[in-house]
This record gives structure tokens, sequence and C-alpha cells, in this order.
């Protein structure tokens, strides 16, 4: 039996219904926890608590390097909550500070300058009875951290330029690629706005530390490639595994994702060889083997006969020295985060 469809024109061409209509369709490509890849001790850890907390109402802030996927942990959990509301996402970094309050509250029709016709909604109103991520919560400012507290206390929103009050039901979901409890110590963030979106918070390992999911991880990006473009199944070769596996990958999964797309481009037949990779991959770890070699000869007759930690003092200090004090070069070399660098530097008294 044919079904008939009204939509009036009038309510379809404006502006702020255009905008609703667009956000809420972000809820229909959402990720679930079937899809996100990982098998490794420390990525399942993560992924049981965020399973064990999808279904509370309780906010969440997610930390973790960029790349290594906050954002699909975030729609993971909006998507097994069984939220009736959508996910929509925000990008606190990437809004001028003076569009972010109009951007999550919405504003009405005259309220400013340039304020289009009909006025607009806000996030927080396009998400009620769903999930708001708000990502890189770290790089918003003094002002909206006040507002975005006081909306948590009472989920209130008045629009900008109006003056009816409206309650929404909406889950805040945090994420970041900073420590908000060392921002909090510089001043730089809220304490009280850190405790109302800190009641369950995740850590996302980065990639490095989760180095025995890279070939499960690149053999499922190269299957959904090979599916999309329709070219007939491409495997990777084992050389080309084992090369992955030994890079540190300091931009994480999205970084793995990107090499895995330019290999995919320039590969011809159904093996990818380590000729498709990038050619500072291939130079890092081509000699994997005997770098590792002359390292160990190395430290044989560098470390001193004493106790573990005075043989780790002595090997960060040499790839300080190395790198001539650079953090991030360092860290990257020895396999750890530049927070975890910092922290045995301090615990070291290591001096430059």
């Amino acid at each position: 039996r044919p079904v008939s469809l009204l939509i009036f024109e009038d309510d379809i061409k404006s502006p702020a219904k255009k905008s609703a209509i667009r956000d809420r369709q972000l809820s229909f490509s959402a990720i679930t926890f079937n899809q996100i890849i990982g098998k490794s001790e420390e990525f399942i850890k993560v992924r049981d608590a965020a399973l064990r907390v999808a279904k509370s109402s309780f906010n969440i802030l997610i930390e973790g390097e960029s790349g290594t996927g906050k954002e699909l942990i975030a729609q993971a959990i909006h998507m097994e909550s069984g939220a009736t509301g959508p996910f929509i996402a925000i990008n606190c970094g990437s809004i001028p500070k003076d569009l972010i309050h109009s951007e999550l509250f919405g504003y009405e029709e005259g309220s400013f300058t340039g304020a289009q016709k009909g006025g607009k909604p806000g996030k927080f109103e396009l998400a009620d009875g769903g999930t708001l991520f708000l990502d890189e919560i770290g790089e918003m400012s003094k002002d909206m951290q006040v507002s975005l507290l006081r909306f948590l206390q009472d989920k209130i929103i008045v629009r900008i330029g109006g003056s009816r009050f409206k309650r929404v039901d909406v889950r805040i979901i945090a994420a970041t690629n900073r420590s908000l409890s060392e921002e909090v110590a510089l001043g730089n963030f809220r304490e009280d706005l850190y405790y109302r979106i800190n009641v369950i918070q995740l850590t996302l390992p980065p990639l490095r530390e989760r180095k025995s999911d890279i070939p499960l991880l690149a053999e499922h990006m190269l299957t959904i490639i090979w599916k999309q473009f329709e070219t007939g199944r491409k495997t990777l070769s084992d050389e080309v595994i084992h090369m992955l596996s030994a890079y540190n990958w300091p931009g994480n999964v999205r970084e793995l994702k990107n090499i895995i797309e330019r290999a995919f481009v320039f590969s011809e037949g159904e093996i990818i060889t380590p000729d498709c990779l990038p050619g500072y991959i291939r130079d890092i770890t081509m000699d994997t083997s005997e770098k590792i070699k002359s390292s160990i000869d190395h430290s044989e007759l560098s470390k001193p006969a004493g106790n573990l930690k005075d043989n780790e003092m002595v090997i960060i200090s040499e790839s300080l020295k190395k790198h001539n004090f650079n953090i991030s070069k360092a860290a990257q070399e020895l396999g750890i985060a530049r927070n975890t660098l910092y922290k045995k530097i301090e615990e070291f008294g290591i001096k430059r």
C-alpha cells in the first residue's frame, strides 16, 4: 500500500531546520564497538570499560594522543547506550572563541549582526535525548567553561538573544589530547568543571603501546579500501607487516590509515610490497635487526653493572644527548610517551 509523505516547503527551507536535519544525520553513520578493531590487552581493557559505562548517563572524559580514535570510542558508547537522540560532535579547538557560545546554545533571529533568519538551534538543543561529543575540550576558553559548567548543573539552555528557557537531556562525552589534570594545576582549566565532566575517565593507549594490533588494523583497513574500490583482494606482504610493526607511529591509528591508503594507491599487484611504503618508514625499519644489535652491543659497553634503574637512567640520558635534548625525538626512539619521558627526567634528575 503506497505511503504519502507531506513536506511543508516553508518549514524545510528554513536555514535552522536544514541545519538541524544535517546535524541529526550524523547519528546514522555512528560506529559501533563491533567495528572498532583490536585484540591487545591494552585495547581490550579500555573497550570493556567503555562497554560497562555505555548504558549509564554519566559524563565521560576520554584522554589520549591525537589519532588514537577518541571520537570512534565516543560514537560506540553512544550507539551502545540506546539513546533515542543523535550523536553530535563539535571540535572546541576549531571554532573561534567568540562563536562557540552560539554554536553550543544557539541564537534567535536578529540577536547579532549576521544572525540567520529564523535563528539557529545550538548543539545542546540538537543533541537532546542523545550525546554531545566535545572534542579538544582543553582548548575551550575560560568564559565558555563557566557557561558549560552552568549547563551541566541544571541542563537548561537559553539561546543568545532569547528569553525562553528550555531543558534538554544531553549526555556529555569530552575528549582531549592533553592531561586535563595538569591543565587544572596550571590554571588553564576550571577544577569544578574538570570534576563535572570526569565522572568516568577512559585513557586510550597510543598505537606504539598496542603494537600487536597493528597487523590486524592494517589488514582491516586494506580490506575496507579494496572492497570500496572493487579492485579485487589485496594483502600485505610479511615484510610490510614487519615494517609497520617496527615503526613507532607518532600519528597513531590515523597515521596508519593514511599509510595503508597510500600503499593501496601505489600497489600494482595483489600483494603490497615495501616499495609501496613511504621512504621514511623503510629507512627506519629495513635495518631494524642491525640497529637493535648495535643498540644492544653499545648498551653492554655503556651500562653500569648496577640495578635496573641505573641502566634505565643511562639509556634515557644517552638518547637525550643523542637528540640534543629533543623530547619528542628521544621519546619516539625510546618508544614511550613524552609525558612518561618528562617524569623519568625528573625522577632521575637528568640535567641538560
